[in-house]
């Protein structure tokens, strides 16, 4: 009896399930819809541009879609680069930051499992952080940089004594017309500085005695440093500067202090010092902010 009686406890405990899946009503809330893409409100197209790199034993395919390797059927990471094996099937770089308004930024490729989401081309700087169509169309293509371009680039930031960026202007020129380059407002730079003048500032023509102190400024046509690291210039890296009054003896100004374009120097008229102030040579090597070098040698 007891049997029985678990068998039909059984069979009324899934009639009752039974009949309250049956008693269920449809959800009447409100469905939350899935937000639009970002694709679809920028109606940027996926990446069509690749480029083959072969450097060592290795030939291997990238795209501007975002993934690497992959042409949407073979795999082409070829080890040996002149032979058929494959070493790596797909691959992709994912790069993030922070924007203007500290809101995180990433690209990154998922391969498709959500439709498109990797564009070429930069966002923009004005707070918006935005890009359209025709900017992702300029950018859907490989740039070839060298390693010396790259090296001009990190040489023209202006940095602070913290090391943080202080200038987003370098005064740089381009380094070439074939290529189009984007580094925010920076191009390339590989023109040397040059020495503009070299003049008595202080003080103004006249008769002076020995004793009296005389500036001589040397000005250049671009911010100038003491090394290519944009080491500040002291006395031990400033050119050298020598003077004579008439047919006097050969004298050495004193390097005074540095600003900008401009090297100050000052010297004491000594006894013995008569006739007209000359520069007899100006001799040494400054840098700009690019690392561009300028040797100047019997500079009078």
């Amino acid at each position: 009896m007891k049997h029985i009686s678990s068998k039909v406890s059984l069979l009324l405990m899934c009639l009752l399930l039974v009949g309250g899946a049956a008693q269920a009503e449809k959800y009447k809330g409100a469905v939350k819809q899935k937000p639009a893409k970002k694709a679809e409100l920028e109606r940027c197209r996926r990446g069509q541009g690749s480029a083959e790199l072969s450097i060592n034993n290795v030939r291997a395919r990238i795209n501007t879609s975002g993934n690497m390797w992959y042409d949407g059927s073979t795999a082409r990471y070829f080890v040996p680069k002149d032979g058929n094996s494959t070493a790596m099937y797909c691959a992709a770089l994912w790069i993030g930051g922070t924007d203007a308004n500290d809101q995180l930024r990433v690209a990154a490729l998922r391969f498709g499992q959500d439709g498109d989401d990797f564009w070429p081309g930069p966002l923009t700087v004005d707070m918006n952080a935005s890009v359209d169509k025709s900017v992702c169309e300029k950018w859907d293509k490989h740039f070839i940089i060298t390693k010396a371009e790259v090296e001009y680039f990190v040489a023209g930031i202006e940095k602070d004594a913290a090391g943080n960026v202080s200038s987003t202007n370098g005064t740089m020129t381009t380094i070439s017309t074939t290529k189009y380059h984007r580094f925010g407002s920076y191009v390339f730079d590989n023109t040397a500085p040059t020495l503009s003048s070299i003049n008595v500032t202080s003080p103004t023509a006249g008769t002076y005695k020995s004793g009296q102190s005389v500036t001589i400024v040397a000005t250049y046509s671009e911010n100038i440093y003491g090394s290519s690291s944009k080491a500040t210039i002291t006395s031990s890296t400033a050119p050298t500067l020598k003077i004579k009054f008439g047919s006097g003896t050969t004298r050495t100004a004193t390097f005074s202090s540095v600003s900008g374009k401009t090297i100050t120097y000052t010297y004491t008229i000594a006894s013995g010092d008569n006739g007209t102030l000359a520069t007899t040579s100006y001799s040494g090597t400054v840098y700009d902010q690019a690392g561009n070098s300028l040797s100047v040698s019997n500079k009078t």
